[in-house]
């Protein structure tokens, strides 16, 4: 396998993963928020804005609509809250660059965050991993496993770029 291919038996797992990859990278920003660490919290905030936009977006493109073919409700409620969870991480995004953030506001959001997760795992991962073909848990994985490798190698060519950022990380 190489490093960007991955088990497609695992889809679920896989995208369970990203979750906790989030939730460490919200704990480390929680971390400099705390130590008044602004650069350090600059620099997470922006990691983690970026790699949740892009989790949230593969959810909505590639296992909500599957999901919505059998539970609409579900669906369309999955999608409204990672509409609610966008607009706080605006409000928080602009708070931080106002120097306005507040830890408690950022540990209220990581609860909401992780509900969703546990929300997401229990309706539609599982509901994948039960439900489709074989061949599609291969597709998707295989998709997440891609993007996951595009942004790790975006990630290195930002920080070659930036010796600076690279060294903070």
């Amino acid at each position: 396998m190489t490093q960007h291919e991955v088990n497609p038996e695992g889809l679920w797992q896989l995208l369970a993963r990203e979750h906790d990859q989030l939730d460490q990278l919200f704990e480390q920003l929680l971390e400099a928020l705390r130590a008044d660490a602004r650069e350090d919290a600059r620099r997470l905030w922006a990691e983690f804005d970026e790699r949740l936009n892009a989790h949230m977006e593969f959810e909505e493109r590639e296992v909500l609509p599957a999901l919505h073919a059998a539970w609409p409700g579900e669906a369309a409620a999955l999608a409204a809250e990672h509409e609610q969870i966008r607009a706080k991480l605006g409000e928080l995004g602009v708070a931080l660059d106002r120097h306005e953030i507040r830890a408690e506001l950022v540990a209220e959001f990581v609860e909401q965050l992780r509900r969703h997760a546990r929300r997401e795992s229990a309706l539609a991962y599982q509901w994948a991993e039960r439900h489709l073909e074989a061949h599609d848990r291969a597709a998707l994985a295989h998709r997440v496993g891609a993007a996951r490798y595009v942004r790790q190698r975006l990630c290195e060519i930002r920080d070659r770029s930036n010796p600076q950022r690279g060294a903070s990380r």
